[in-house]
């Protein structure tokens, strides 16, 4: 049975920009500290998810 699955491919770490094996078991990060230095952005809530005015109305 073939893998549909898309090919994932090098791409810069989040956190530094340093290019990323798919392989490499950090991945999409380049090691644990640039994951870790991510979560962090998260846990100060310097990264948001965008959510919609709940007064906007939804044609």
């Amino acid at each position: 049975m073939p893998d549909d699955r898309p090919q994932l491919e090098p791409r810069p770490c989040p956190s530094c920009g340093k290019v990323v094996n798919p392989d490499d078991e950090t991945y999409p990060f380049c090691t644990e500290r640039c994951r870790l230095v991510d979560l962090g952005r998260w846990m100060d809530e310097r990264f948001r998810i965008a959510q919609r005015d709940p007064d906007e109305t939804v044609l």
